[in-house]
């Protein structure tokens, strides 16, 4: 997966103590982002009691080590544009964020 391929040196350069759940939704069931979402978080604290989530899609990958993965006071959206497999930048109206 190429978004794991990029995502374990990035948070190791980070030096985060880190696991990462890879939910996906079974085929011919309609799309509910909220529910795997819900999976994936309470799947995550039945192997480990984490204090901070960080909800991430698939297709964008951190593309600077300034990215800082961790958890503040405050839920926060860590992405506001990318590059879409080299077409530009695109803007994300979606709230991957982290939960403390």
């Amino acid at each position: 997966m190429y978004l794991l391929e990029h995502l374990h040196p990035f948070l190791q350069r980070q030096q985060l103590d880190y696991g990462i759940y890879v939910i996906h939704q079974a085929e011919g069931k309609k799309f509910n982002r909220a529910k795997l979402l819900n999976v994936g978080y309470l799947e995550a604290l039945k192997e480990e009691n984490w204090d901070c989530f960080i909800f991430h899609d698939v297709d964008l990958v951190p593309e600077n080590d300034f990215n800082l993965y961790k958890c503040e006071e405050h839920p926060k959206h860590l992405v506001v544009a990318g590059t879409a497999l080299g077409t530009g930048y695109v803007t994300v109206d979606i709230l991957g964020v982290l939960l403390p």
